[in-house]
């Protein structure tokens, strides 16, 4: 998979350095990577969404590294890596959520620990699964699946208005899927995620894209609560 890098600091030659060396790691690391250098902070935020992995200066004359990590903690998909010569400042960086704290002058082997740590995040994040329409495999993020069923010793997964196939089988996704978040078994042969619910019923999960998933009898009140305490959680984030 191919990562989006942002890095950000006042200094050119610092980020010519710091680019070289990230993309000499990559390599090495057979890992694909996009590099975009910015040298105002604020330049940076306008065009954050084209990233994944940011590497920022704390210290920069118009907007330190802090402000910007803390602007970015509203953005799901980014990681922040902060970058500094004051090793003093690593306890405030606590508050901003950040992956990762290293020290300049950058050291390609602090360079390869970060972008294997976050690889193995992503790997993390996605499921190989299978198209048999479009006859090709995918990788899909968890966080884009409707709901799964198992049927005829198979599993189906529905994301994004797309069925997919799956080598596992229900005991295996129910042990792959975060069952104390947005995912959650409503009948013996189903698990949604409610995070692509529209509402339940007594009977079915009606979904955001029109599609109606079963509710076990037995399960009924325990998925409507389930379902409500999803909702009530989501609210007071």
């Amino acid at each position: 998979m191919m990562i989006n890098i942002a890095i950000c600091d006042d200094e050119r030659i610092f980020l010519e350095q710091l680019e070289k060396t990230i993309r000499f790691v990559a390599k090495e690391l057979r890992l694909v990577v996009i590099v975009t250098q910015y040298s105002h902070g604020l330049e940076l935020l306008k065009h954050q969404k084209k990233h994944q992995l940011f590497f920022l200066d704390i210290d920069m004359p118009d907007v330190t590294g802090f402000y910007i990590a803390e602007k970015l903690m509203k953005n799901e998909q980014a990681k922040v890596v902060l970058v500094t010569n004051h090793r003093s400042k690593v306890f405030d960086a606590f508050k901003y959520n950040v992956f990762r704290f290293i020290p300049k002058p950058i050291e390609a082997q602090k360079i390869a620990e970060v972008l294997t740590s976050y690889d193995a995040e992503l790997e993390k994040a996605f499921v190989l699964v299978y198209n048999a329409f479009l006859n090709a495999r995918f990788r899909l993020k968890y966080e884009d699946i409707e709901y799964v069923e198992a049927f005829d010793k198979k599993v189906s997964i529905s994301a994004k208005n797309e069925l997919y196939e799956h080598r596992g089988n229900m005991k295996w996704w129910l042990n792959e899927l975060d069952l104390s978040l947005a995912f959650y078994q409503v009948h013996r042969s189903y698990i949604v995620n409610f995070a692509k619910v529209k509402r339940v019923d007594a009977s079915y999960c009606h979904m955001s894209n029109g599609q109606k998933v079963p509710i076990a009898i037995r399960k009924r009140k325990k998925v409507i609560a389930q379902f409500e305490a999803y909702i009530m959680r989501k609210m007071s984030e």
